[in-house]
């Protein structure tokens, strides 16, 4: 044989300069709302990475500050994780294309401050889990895939609020056959036999909403959009909700008080697909596609929304290549 070709290669984890780093691109980054010690960022490669926080000066030494600053990487799936999500501090649940639903505790060693991860599976789907989210009102998980599943798990902490949670199966809705693809929870819910606390979108561009509460489905809104949900956001007082799809199109609704009167209020086609939607308010809403743009949307007034573009993939890439980037 004359010569060789490589046609696929990639940087082994335990190379030095990689061991705590991922090795496929990033899936998920979540900032905890109950510490800021750090951030933690997912990967197609099945690890989560935790990176500290800056703390400033006054590090007791230059060798501690530096395993302060140190990032750690937990292999805690063997296929791609596609969503995590923060049930108390230092507690997270993840899902992953290996189709577990995994509770990963953080815990830091005061001598060697050195960050380790207690890791448990707790329930598992019948093909990829795309998404979770969690119900502090309910102590409650929800998990849905690519099986046709909703699987709501009940949280509970026996030993205190402080000692390890224990996790329960609850329920499963049926989808009508639809995969998940996006779930939207409500912190609130109204009190009427058709309020709802839970949003679901599928790959037939359904949206459908149930009661996690009371255990049953409220409505389906068939072909919300023309093809499978990307994803979707709660804004305004969870009196909105955003929905994007995978030819770009964005839908505005009005949740009503969470009762069944949704509808409708403002539709328009972005030039690809949408991704991410980050925000709580419809006037500053921070928008990711897949051609790698940011923008920032208003649409506070839906008669005149705007967006400001705040990253430029294409031209990050050309001065990045140049050398003319910063």
């Amino acid at each position: 044989m004359a010569s060789l070709t490589l046609s696929y290669g990639l940087v082994s984890p335990q190379s030095p300069d990689k061991r705590n780093a991922h090795i496929l691109p990033i899936s998920r980054i979540l900032h905890p709302a109950l510490t800021d010690e750090y951030y933690l960022t997912t990967s197609r490669d099945g690890s989560v990475v935790l990176h500290p926080c800056a703390k400033g000066e006054g590090a007791a030494s230059a060798s501690a500050s530096t395993l302060e600053s140190s990032p750690t990487r937990f292999q805690v799936h063997s296929d791609w994780v596609s969503d995590i999500v923060e049930i108390n501090l230092h507690s997270y649940v993840s899902v992953s294309h290996d189709f577990s639903v995994v509770h990963i505790a953080l815990h830091r060693d005061p001598q060697t401050l050195v960050w380790h991860a207690r890791t448990q599976i707790i329930g598992s789907h019948r093909d990829y889990i795309k998404c979770i989210s969690y119900f502090p009102r309910l102590d409650m998980l929800v998990t849905g895939g690519l099986d046709c599943a909703i699987n709501l798990w009940s949280v509970s902490y026996p030993l205190g609020p402080s000692a390890a949670p224990e996790f329960r199966h609850y329920h499963s809705f049926d989808t009508e056959g639809a995969s998940i693809y996006t779930l939207a929870v409500l912190r609130g819910s109204g009190g009427g036999s058709d309020a709802f606390d839970l949003v679901a979108g599928d790959c037939n561009g359904d949206l459908a909403f149930y009661s996690a509460a009371n255990k049953r489905p409220v409505k389906r809104i068939q072909n919300a959009h023309e093809t499978n949900i990307k994803t979707m956001r709660l804004v305004d007082g969870e009196s909105r909700l955003v929905s994007t799809c995978s030819n770009g199109v964005v839908h505005v609704w009005s949740l009503a008080g969470a009762t069944g009167g949704i509808a409708r209020l403002k539709s328009w086609k972005w030039g690809c697909s949408i991704w991410c939607i980050d925000g709580d308010s419809s006037g500053a809403l921070l928008v990711g596609d897949s051609l790698g743009n940011i923008n920032r949307f208003d649409i506070s007034d839906l008669d005149n929304i705007r967006a400001e573009l705040v990253f430029n993939s294409k031209q990050y890439c050309q001065q990045y290549a140049t050398g003319t980037g910063t």
